[in-house]
C-alpha cells in the first residue's frame, strides 16, 4: 500500500478557514495530527469538532493498491467529527460557503430520509477494511457493483461516482447531478428570428446569476 498522500487542496482550505475565523471572531482551534487521522477531525470550529472541506462533494471510501475499502471520515466507526466546514479555494480567490451539522448537510443534499441515511451509515460500516474481491471477481465489477449498493439510498437527483480504477487510490464520492436547463420558447423564438434574418451564429443567451450570500476574500 503506497503512503499517505499530502492532500495539498485540504491544506490550502484549512489555512482559509483559520483566517475566515480570524476575519469574524470566530473562535479555530487546530486539531492534532492524531484527531485528525483517527478522529477525521480537522479543527474546533466555533468549538465544534469539525471537518473542513474544499470540495462541494462528499468523499466516502477509497480502494488503496492493496484491494482493501478504507471508510472516509466522518462515516467510520471511530469518527468524531459534527460538522462538516465547506470552502471554495481556487487560484484566485476563496469563499465561505457554510459551517453545517454532518447529517443535516447529509439529509439536506443527499439522503433526505433519516432511517434511510442510517441504513447508508451501517452500509458503509459493513465494507470498512474489506477487500474488494468481496464484491466482484475483479476491481471493475467490485467498483459497479459498490456502485450499485450505494444508489439505492440515495435521493435521485445524487449520484455516486469514483476515480479511474488504474489509480493507486480509487476515491468513491457522493455529488448532486447537473441540472441541464431547457432553453425558453422564447429563446428559441429570438434564434429562429435572428436565422430568418441572416445571422449565421446566432447570439446566446445571457444567462442569470442568481446572488448567493457568499463572503469572497481574495488570497
Amino acid at each position: 500500500m503506497k503512503g499517505f498522500k499530502k492532500n495539498i487542496y485540504g491544506d490550502l482550505g484549512e489555512e482559509f478557514a483559520k483566517r475566515y475565523c480570524e476575519t469574524h471572531n470566530i473562535s479555530f482551534k487546530k486539531a492534532s495530527r492524531k484527531e485528525d487521522l483517527e478522529k477525521g477531525i480537522d479543527a474546533y470550529i466555533d468549538k465544534k469538532p469539525t471537518d473542513i472541506k474544499n470540495t462541494k462533494n462528499i468523499y466516502i471510501f477509497q480502494i488503496y493498491d492493496d484491494g482493501v475499502i478504507h471508510v472516509r471520515h466522518p462515516f467510520k466507526i471511530i469518527s468524531c467529527a459534527t460538522h462538516y466546514f465547506f470552502v471554495n479555494v481556487t487560484e484566485d480567490n476563496a469563499e465561505f460557503i457554510e459551517h453545517i451539522d454532518v447529517r443535516e448537510k447529509i439529509k439536506r443534499d443527499y439522503i433526505s430520509s433519516v432511517g434511510v441515511q442510517n441504513n447508508f451509515r451501517k452500509f458503509l460500516l459493513s465494507i470498512d477494511v474489506r477487500h474488494y474481491n468481496e464484491f466482484g471477481s475483479n476491481l471493475d465489477q467490485a467498483c459497479l457493483e459498490l456502485k450499485k449498493r450505494i444508489l439505492q439510498f440515495l435521493n435521485k437527483d445524487v449520484s455516486v461516482t469514483y476515480s479511474d480504477i488504474k489509480l493507486d487510490i480509487i476515491d468513491f464520492k457522493l455529488m448532486k447531478k447537473e441540472k441541464i436547463k431547457r432553453p425558453s420558447a422564447f429563446y428559441i423564438e429570438s434564434i429562429r428570428a435572428k436565422i430568418r434574418a441572416g445571422y449565421k451564429t446566432p447570439l446566446s443567451e445571457k444567462s442569470k446569476v442568481k446572488e448567493e450570500n457568499i463572503i469572497i476574500i481574495p488570497l
